[in-house]
């Protein structure tokens, strides 16, 4: 839809206005602002910017507008950010945080105010790195500030150590594994290897986990349920053979529906003899197709 010239709208907050039909947008449409600068008999060098004194756009008089070039202008916006970090024109609002008020970020890390730019990362910076520059230590580039515990909320300099982001990642990779013993790290707190020995877990396919040790090692630590009800019973578990239940319910775990077999020669599951009668039932139902003996 074309529109007529004279026609006025808004760009960016800015009020704009058609001042031809042309095709060309840029032409076409030209700046309020710029126009009543030039009907004063004014001009706009090159490399030079007109802005708002008080910041408002739509204050559009003459004695609101001065010139400046590109490096004026960002020193003049610079100024104002740090008299008045909230947007030119505009009062503070009510939930702005006075400097020193400390947050918890959704990843769990302390932050802290120290400044009021505006600028959200100049502003909050972490508690631990925070701490950890005012000892007198640095961080180099492609170092990091990590917690020895794995508890973010502890932000003692004792609990802080310095390590690369290769050793980073593979920390949090490995769970705060045997492997970081040198730096002082402990398990991570999510890790199931956390849980204290008795605990049990269900895994994905259904069977019942139960801790028996903590040694740091998941293969070691956690045993099937149904194995140690099979142990504690005097009954062996030898090489090359599986346990597995008769009634193919997993949370059923007696003694009574436990069965030792070989390994090569496991009976079929439940599910699968009623997925095979469900396929008999169909091929039953299907009618006989008669063969065109031409």
């Amino acid at each position: 839809m074309k529109r007529p010239i004279g026609t006025e709208r808004f760009n960016s907050g800015r009020l704009e206005r058609k001042v031809q039909e042309t095709g060309n947008h840029k032409e076409d449409w030209k700046f309020v602002h710029h126009l009543i600068w030039l009907e004063a008999g004014r001009e706009i060098p090159p490399e030079h910017i007109l802005y708002f004194k008080d910041g408002n756009p739509r204050n559009l008089t003459l004695d609101n507008l001065e010139i400046a070039t590109k490096s004026e202008f960002l020193k003049r916006i610079a100024i104002i950010r740090e008299s008045n970090p909230f947007k030119m024109g505009k009062p503070p609002g009510r939930n702005v945080k006075p400097i020193g008020t400390e947050i918890i970020d959704k990843q769990g890390y302390l932050k802290r105010k120290v400044s009021n730019t505006g600028i959200s990362n100049k502003d909050w910076q972490f508690v631990h790195r925070y701490i950890w520059q005012e000892a007198g230590r640095e961080i180099p580039p492609g170092h990091v500030v990590a917690f020895k515990d794995g508890n973010r909320k502890n932000v003692t300099l004792e609990n802080l150590v310095l390590m690369t982001k290769v050793e980073f990642a593979r920390q949090s990779a490995f769970l705060y594994s045997a492997k970081y013993e040198h730096f002082g790290f402990k398990r991570n707190l999510h890790s199931p290897n956390k849980l204290p020995i008795g605990s049990e877990r269900r895994r994905k396919t259904g069977f019942l986990m139960r801790k028996v040790q903590d040694t740091g090692d998941s293969s070691k630590d956690w045993r099937f349920v149904h194995h140690l009800v099979w142990i504690e019973a005097g009954r062996e578990l030898p090489p090359g053979h599986l346990l597995f239940f008769k009634d193919g319910d997993c949370t059923n775990i007696t003694l009574e529906n436990l069965e030792l077999v070989p390994a090569d020669k496991r009976p079929r599951r439940l599910w699968d003899k009623k997925r095979n009668e469900s396929k008999q039932q169909t091929q039953q139902n299907q009618p006989m197709r008669m063969l065109d003996e031409n």
